[in-house]
């Protein structure tokens, strides 16, 4: 686990989200269009693909997410433009409307349910 400011990268933040018993959304990396078709036949449409690269932590400042791709083709075209901006791309469930899908940053108006894991681990991340 890195140490000091900066950002958490996404296996140790899933890593760290986990072990606290916090559910998260299965991703799948991959490395081409074509696992990334595979992957979204296997998680179920709709999904959502972003771009996968550690330099690119604001991806949709850089267009590099889709949101609600519900055929095989959509995925496959999402997929190219993606790699376009870099070399990898991450294929997630596309749960717009789930209850804990946005969370604000502000710990107290997270919502009940979250319970006291996620505010002390958003502490000791800002320490």
């Amino acid at each position: 686990m890195p140490s000091g400011p900066g950002l958490v990268p996404p296996d140790a933040a899933r890593e760290l989200l986990t072990a606290a018993g916090v559910a998260v959304i299965e991703t799948v990396l991959c490395s081409n269009a074509g696992l990334a078709v595979s992957a979204a036949a296997r998680l179920g449409y709709p999904v959502v693909a972003k771009v996968a690269h550690p330099a690119l932590t604001h991806k949709s400042d850089v267009g590099g997410v889709r949101l609600g791709l519900l055929t095989a083709e959509a995925v496959r075209s999402a997929a190219a433009d993606l790699f376009a901006l870099a070399d990898g791309a991450a294929v997630t469930p596309d749960h717009e409307h789930d209850e804990f899908a946005w969370w604000p940053r502000e710990i107290d108006q997270w919502p009940a349910e979250a319970g006291e894991a996620l505010p002390r681990m958003a502490r000791w991340l800002s320490e």
